[in-house]
Parts: structure tokens; C-alpha cells; sequence
């Protein structure tokens, strides 16, 4: 690395960097005398592709077919490089290694030579946390992320645990970390912003639940530093973690170009999703629930961070349907009911909070429902509709752990509220 950042230029190619404690960095370079220069980082690899590998030099194509040179780099991740058994690292490295920081210096110096106008640095899923951290990390860039990652605590254990172990982070077999107990390079909102960018872009998949409402809602909640932000949701793209379309993503990628050339910002999503500009947490999962038909959001406040939670509903009437839609993490459970979901119910006024019966509505005056809800290794998503009789009215919904004294770790994540009028 040092003797990288000392050399007087650095030539078109490929490019393998080394950081010591068996990281290598590759990096492809193409400097095509452009006055916008892309930097892509990588999602997860593909069981069997061959390493390194970069992403986006498809996308990439077609914007130059289309609109003319920009100045590329790509970046692969090297702890991906170290390990063939680990298909996706975040760039963040080893306990030895502060990758992250390592790659800033990597593209600080490339930038130096290259920046002749914006810089974009695009990522997919593990790349979009990618370059959301550099979008922190350098400076004066306008930051691309896809149905990203920001939290690695809240991503899917069995490769967060894999990139523990493999990266040298714990022990193998043991538990996974509570939310709080992870390193802070591995959750976007535990600090300030280093560096504001000059305007982060959300690309959205509306059916991606664990990514929206347990990744990018909650960021939006606590994010630290305000930034210019927009989010573009696309209800076309498939089901759950599906990526844009490339055709539509690469249109809205020449129109982020042309609004750079020109000083604007970008509005028009050219067919990718619906534009939603400086969202917040609230506002946007409002959007969310309005495009995919499921009514507005009922919970007034959002607790990711603890074992249970309770949401009190905005308009409570009689009769009316609500319906939950939560996100568990999962650890070590060997148990088949871990988790107990209640809901509070009014009837002649009075507020009754104590189970009475399993998953029933009582005929006498105590109203309550509750379920057991059986749980996987791993997140799950749980989607129940409640529908009270005409005379009961669903004030508010329980989410606590059973038994927290179990080897079991159970996490709320995330949850929605949505009430509909039959």
C-alpha cells in the first residue's frame, strides 16, 4: 500500500494491492480522459466465481454505449480474495486490517489522478455498504446504494457469522452478538459522518422487507449526520432482494450524470421506482405501504434495538383489521416458541392487557389475543393479521421474548403496523 500511494502515477489495469496479514486489494483502472468518474465495489460473489471479480462493468458498458467515456474503477473486496469460503466481506477486513480505511487510501490516491469532475461510488447490497462508508471516508462524492446493507448485526446470521469467524473476528460456534456488542465499523449509525456526501441515492426494491425495515428505516431513524438524500422505489424489479433492472438502472444512471455535468439533482428515476426526496424513517415506510396497497403505518414509535417492544396504533377504531409485519433474528434456538406476540384490545372503553387465551378472542369483558411464534436459526419475517369482532378495538400490539433466561437469542428488528376497513 505504501509504496502504491508514493508512486507518481498510476497506469490503466488491473492493480493488486497489498495491506499485509494476507489481504490483497484488486483494483481495475480505466482512465478514459472523462469528466465523471465511477468507482464500483461488489455485492455478494457467486458460488464458484472465479477472484477477483467486478461488478458493474456491464452497466458500465452500456451507460458508454449510450452517453459517452466516464472514468472507471472497480474494486474488489480482499478479504473475499483471502477466503473462497466467504462470499461476501463489506470491505471492513480483519482485526487486523481496517479495510475500509485501507481502500480510502487506495482511492484517495486514484481519485487524485483521475477527478476531473463527480465522483459516483455505486454498490449493490454489500457493495452499497461499501460505498456508503466511503461515502463517509472521502470526500465530495455522490454515493449510489442498491438495496443495501447497514447493519451487519441485522443481516442474515449464517453469513454474518461466517464472515466473523473467517475474518478473524470470534471464536467458531459461538453465539452471535447482541445488537450493541459489535465492532463499530460494522453498523453505519454508531458514529457521526467523517465526511458528508454531496447526495446519497437509495435505489429501493419496495418487496425487499429485510432490507428496508431492518436496514435502511432504521438508519434513516438515527442517522447522525443529515445529508441530501433521496430514495427511488421500484415495485417492478421481483421479489424480495431482487436488483434493479439493469436496462432502467443504467437510464437513471445517465440521467445522474447529465444532472451532475449540469448542477442539478437528480429527480427523474427514468422508469426505475417512484422518487421519494429526503425521506425520513416514518415517511418512508408511509411510501412503502402506499405502494405496495397495504394501508398507511399505524405504530407511533419503533424500538429495533431491544427484546420486545409495544406500538400503540395512531387510529384506533372498532373492528378494524391490523396487521404486523415484524423482523426476528434468530441465534442458537432450540426451542420451538420464543417469542410471544400480543395485542392490547379495548371493549365499553376499558383497556385490557393481560392474556387470557391462547391465539382467541374472550366473549366476556377481558379482550386480549396473543400467539407463540416459532422461530428458525436465522431472520424471519412474520406476518399476521389480527381481525377483532365489530365491538373490540385493537389499541396496540406486544412483541417480547419468552424465556430470555434460554440459550436462545431472539432480536426484534423491525416492525410495521398497517390497519385496513373491511
Amino acid at each position: 500500500m505504501d509504496a502504491f500511494v508514493r508512486a507518481r502515477s498510476i497506469p490503466d489495469g488491473l492493480h493488486s494491492v497489498e495491506h499485509g496479514h494476507g489481504l490483497v486489494t484488486d483494483v481495475l483502472v480505466a482512465d478514459r480522459g472523462a469528466d465523471v468518474t465511477f468507482v464500483t465495489f461488489n455485492g455478494a460473489a457467486l458460488a464458484g466465481a472465479p477472484r477477483p471479480y467486478f461488478q458493474g462493468t456491464g452497466l458500465l458498458d452500456e451507460i458508454e454505449a449510450r452517453s459517452g467515456p466516464v472514468n472507471r474503477v472497480h474494486v474488489h473486496d480482499a478479504l473475499l480474495r483471502a477466503s473462497e469460503e466467504l462470499r461476501i466481506g463489506w470491505y471492513l477486513g480483519t482485526p487486523e486490517v481496517d479495510l475500509a480505511r485501507e481502500v480510502t487510501r487506495l482511492l484517495t490516491k486514484i481519485l487524485d489522478q483521475l477527478c476531473r469532475g463527480p465522483v459516483i461510488l455505486f454498490g449493490s447490497s454489500a457493495g452499497g455498504f461499501a460505498a456508503l462508508t466511503q461515502g463517509e471516508l472521502l470526500t465530495d462524492t455522490v454515493v449510489v446504494a442498491a438495496n443495501p446493507q447497514l447493519s451487519l448485526e441485522r443481516y442474515e446470521p449464517s453469513l454474518y457469522r461466517k464472515w466473523l469467524e473467517l475474518g478473524g473476528w470470534r471464536d467458531p460456534g459461538a453465539p452471535l452478538p447482541s445488537p450493541g456488542d459489535v465492532e463499530s465499523r460494522a453498523t453505519l449509525w454508531d458514529a457521526p459522518s467523517r465526511n458528508t456526501p454531496r447526495h446519497t441515492y437509495l435505489l429501493l426494491n419496495v418487496n425487499d422487507d429485510l432490507h428496508l425495515h431492518s436496514h435502511v428505516v432504521p438508519w434513516l431513524g438515527e442517522l447522525a449526520t443529515p445529508r441530501p438524500l433521496t430514495a427511488v422505489l421500484g415495485t417492478t424489479w421481483g421479489p424480495q432482494h431482487t436488483p434493479a433492472p439493469r436496462h432502467e438502472l443504467s437510464l437513471f444512471l445517465d440521467q445522474l450524470v447529465a444532472d451532475l455535468r449540469g448542477g442539478r439533482e437528480t429527480r427523474s428515476a427514468r422508469g426505475l421506482g417512484e422518487v421519494v426526496v429526503q425521506p425520513t424513517a416514518r415517511g418512508l415506510s408511509e411510501a412503502i405501504a402506499n405502494l405496495r396497497g397495504i394501508g398507511p403505518q399505524a405504530a407511533t414509535e419503533i424500538d429495533i434495538r431491544g427484546h420486545g417492544a409495544r406500538f400503540v396504533l395512531r387510529d384506533p377504531q372498532p373492528g378494524r383489521p391490523v396487521t404486523l409485519n415484524a423482523g426476528l433474528r434468530a441465534s442458537g434456538t432450540h426451542l420451538l416458541r420464543s417469542f410471544l406476540v400480543s395485542v392490547e384490545a379495548e371493549r365499553d372503553g376499558t383497556t385490557y392487557t393481560q392474556p387470557i387465551g391462547p391465539a382467541v378472542w374472550s366473549a366476556d369483558p377481558l379482550v386480549h389475543q396473543f400467539v407463540y411464534l416459532p422461530l428458525r436459526e436465522g431472520h424471519t419475517r412474520y406476518i399476521q393479521e389480527f381481525t377483532p369482532p365489530p365491538d373490540v378495538t385493537i389499541v396496540a400490539v406486544r412483541l417480547c421474548q419468552w424465556r430470555r433466561g434460554s440459550p436462545a437469542q431472539v432480536f426484534l428488528t423491525d416492525i410495521n403496523l398497517h390497519t385496513s376497513d373491511h
